[in-house]
């Protein structure tokens, strides 16, 4: 997509026909859960009240108890822990126990403030206030994502996505016409700050193999569930912004 206006410039719907042969569009029609790549929401909402990147949260362990009575005790990818990490640390190396810390402080990232967030930031899933939200466990669509994050890119003003231009009859009467849709969704001081975070994310942190390939300035966060049943980067340039499920 490009952030500016909107405009969607590829879609690839899946990987092969011979695959997913029933019909279904992946980029607007499936809903997955997003893993970590739902944290830059935590942290922009953390930044907003006031956290710095240098703000430093405990990784140690947490267990809570969810409304059914069971209770969860979410773990580092890699099983360590110990010591403070800072929000930029964090976005870097994924560590998911600073996320939980985060959106359980209700003066740093507090749930429902996150919601809010990611809505006005273009995600329209159903988001429920619960704890493991911070890793990314809601169904959400790569559209909405790859949406959401230009956001950053484009200094804070969400574009809502076009994929129609215009329709035109065979004698060139204009049947309908799509213009974009902006309004402002972050400040461009938190999206700036946002975007640096994401940087080290590609450069330093757990997207490093894009630079394999691809040298030029971008930001981006990884996101992958239990057993990588889902794997997700959703990543921006300043002309860019692409997501891959």
């Amino acid at each position: 997509i490009n952030p500016k206006d909107g405009n969607i410039l590829a879609m690839v719907g899946g990987t092969s026909y011979k695959r997913f042969k029933y019909g279904l569009n992946h980029v607007t029609q499936i809903k997955r859960q997003v893993g970590s790549s739902f944290k830059p929401f935590v942290y922009t909402v953390a930044i907003d009240n006031g956290y710095p990147p240098t703000y430093k949260l405990l990784n140690q362990p947490v267990t809570l108890y969810m409304p059914d009575g069971s209770t969860w005790t979410p773990e580092n990818t890699n099983k360590s822990f110990g010591g403070y990490v800072s929000i930029r640390d964090a976005i870097r190396r994924s560590v998911n126990l600073i996320a939980v810390r985060a959106i359980m402080e209700p003066a740093i990232a507090p749930k429902r403030q996150v919601i809010q967030y990611a809505k006005r930031m273009g995600i329209t899933s159903k988001l429920l206030p619960y704890e493991s939200l911070a890793l990314g466990a809601a169904d959400i669509s790569p559209l909405e994502m790859t949406t959401a994050f230009g956001v950053f890119a484009n200094q804070g003003v969400l574009v809502e996505p076009i994929s129609i231009l215009k329709i035109e009859d065979k004698n060139g009467n204009v049947i309908e016409e799509n213009f974009p849709s902006k309004r402002e969704a972050l400040s461009d001081q938190t999206a700036f700050i946002m975007t640096s975070m994401m940087q080290d994310v590609v450069d330093e942190g757990t997207a490093t193999r894009i630079r394999q390939f691809f040298n030029l300035p971008a930001a981006g966060k990884t996101g992958t569930t239990n057993d990588y049943a889902d794997a997700w980067f959703i990543g921006f340039t300043p002309a860019f912004t692409a997501g891959v499920w």
